[in-house]
């Protein structure tokens, strides 16, 4: 059975352990990331995430370059983007232009982020659930 693959972009190390300790309970394959630079290094090094959940400020620039980087590549066409963050963007809706599949706004519980990255992933697999 294949293991849903999470790439999680957030540079509040407590709380990656936090999401990646929950995910990881729910049997998905975790990697973490603090920075843009280390996620478009991971993206164009490694097998395309099932998910990618990223924050928005992080400390070498804003998450939606790791959006807008996919959104640009084919290859990242099957991946479900999720942003979490308590940036002002998020709060102004302006983030909606980038095109991620689903927006929370911090804070956000770690059971919480599993039961959405669930919805999406389902919502995938099966467009006619949605």
């Amino acid at each position: 059975m294949h293991k849903p693959h999470v790439l999680l972009i957030e540079d509040d190390t407590e709380m990656a352990a936090l999401y990646i300790r929950r995910m990881k309970r729910a049997e998905y394959n975790c990697h973490t990331v603090e920075t843009v630079a280390d996620a478009l290094a991971y993206l164009e090094t490694q097998e395309v995430p099932d998910v990618i959940v990223t924050d928005i400020d992080l400390p070498d620039g804003k998450g939606i370059d790791v959006i807008t980087h996919c959104r640009e590549h084919v290859k990242f066409d099957d991946a479900t983007i999720i942003v979490v963050s308590a940036h002002a963007f998020i709060r102004e809706n302006r983030v909606s232009r980038f095109q991620p599949d689903c927006v929370l706004i911090k804070p956000v519980s770690p059971q919480h982020l599993n039961i959405i990255i669930n919805e999406e992933l389902k919502r995938r697999r099966d467009p006619a659930s949605a």
